[in-house]
């Protein structure tokens, strides 16, 4: 796999990306899906995240785990010779935001990393060895994963949301039992709200007839799980906004202010969509995302569009850093905690319902009581 460095050719991006010109020595290639050209999940690209995981915690990722600072190095040729610099937060951030269609363009950007590397450093350096380590750990890595069979991944709020419309379509008095909303209050990550708040409907009193609607367990769990997520992101939000992070969270408080300051004259103010920390919340009271997953995406999409509309601000450029690894860092144990809620949740409805059943079998039984006593007093007289 090692060639001699003078016979290296420079690699360039597998989509054709156009440059991109260096700011203060950095460059930030796109992490975003551009307009025309979606990007996907698939099975692989997900196993890949594994495969970064592994290689960025390898000692010998240091090197490669930001853009290359030709500044702050003191490499003023290094963007004359790499044309298409890559690193491994960008490929982390690009794999987040699905900026990939299929694993070779996530293939692609790990093999430019390397092949960057060993076009600039020459053989035998501390930067080219460690390339030649890393590589061969990301090669023994990727072994592991089948890629012959790359299918995409249908995102888990659709399937929710298609599932939620067919069951309406089928239950259409689904609203006659429909959970009242559980007060959304300041709680930990661990728990997000007590299961005392889980009402999933009231118990019904004795009528003279039995009650004749059907309780739908799977839309009683979708409902109640929509609602752990939306708890789980206004928490998330809540904490990103505190007043001691004043100081990485200011360029997201007003982005009305954006059209006035922007130092990208070619940012589209009117096509891009407008985001900050209160339109954030107002669509978060308003029902507007459908999972978390969603709203984290919403987040990164903002923090990108700053850097977009900002790209020579270095002040602002290190607080929308500072803010989104305070995001990532925390992403995991918002994940699990929402797992955990999940599981408690179809535990706590499968025992509401197992109440509510009794309790109509049990008005059911003394309705027929009634109807024999009846009958018997009338044979009486």
């Amino acid at each position: 796999m090692d060639v001699e460095v003078g016979q290296r050719k420079q690699k360039t991006s597998p989509r054709n990306e156009p440059y991109v010109h260096p700011v203060n020595g950095i460059v930030q290639p796109p992490v975003m899906p551009p307009p025309g050209r979606r990007g996907r999940r698939t099975n692989v690209l997900e196993s890949l995240k594994s495969v970064l995981k592994y290689v960025w915690k390898s000692r010998w990722s240091y090197y490669f785990r930001y853009p290359v600072d030709a500044v702050a190095l003191c490499i003023p040729d290094y963007h004359n010779l790499i044309k298409h610099p890559m690193d491994l937060s960008t490929i982390r951030r690009r794999l987040n935001n699905n900026y990939y269609w299929k694993s070779d363009e996530a293939l692609g950007d790990f093999e430019l990393i390397f092949e960057n590397c060993m076009l600039y450093n020459l053989e035998g350096s501390e930067v080219h060895k460690a390339g030649k380590e890393l590589r061969e750990a990301f090669y023994t890595r990727l072994s592991y994963i089948d890629m012959s069979n790359e299918t995409e991944l249908i995102p888990q709020a659709v399937l929710k949301k298609r599932k939620a419309e067919s069951m309406m379509q089928m239950n259409p008095i689904y609203e006659c039992v429909t959970p009242a909303t559980p007060k959304l209050a300041k709680q930990s990550t661990e728990t997000v709200w007590s299961p005392a708040e889980i009402e999933i409907f009231t118990e019904p009193e004795l009528y003279s007839e039995p009650i004749k609607f059907e309780v739908n367990p799977t839309i009683l769990y979708e409902w109640q799980n929509y609602l752990v997520e939306k708890s789980h992101s206004e928490q998330l939000l809540r904490g990103m906004t505190k007043r001691k992070r004043n100081l990485v969270n200011w360029p997201f408080k007003c982005c009305d202010l954006w059209r006035e300051y922007a130092q990208n004259l070619h940012y589209d103010h009117d096509a891009e969509e407008k985001l900050d920390w209160d339109i954030l919340r107002n669509r978060l009271e308003n029902n507007q995302f459908d999972s978390f997953e969603e709203f984290v995406d919403k987040l990164r999409l903002m923090f990108q569009n700053a850097l977009t509309c900002f790209p020579v601000d270095e002040t602002l450029i290190e607080a929308v850093n500072e803010i989104n690894d305070i995001l990532e860092s925390r992403l995991e144990d918002f994940k699990s905690s929402i797992a955990e809620m999940k599981m408690r949740v179809r535990q706590l409805v499968a025992k509401k319902l197992q109440t509510y059943n009794a309790i109509i079998a049990q008005q059911a039984s003394l309705i027929n009581s009634e109807e024999n006593f009846s009958n018997a007093h009338e044979y009486c007289e």
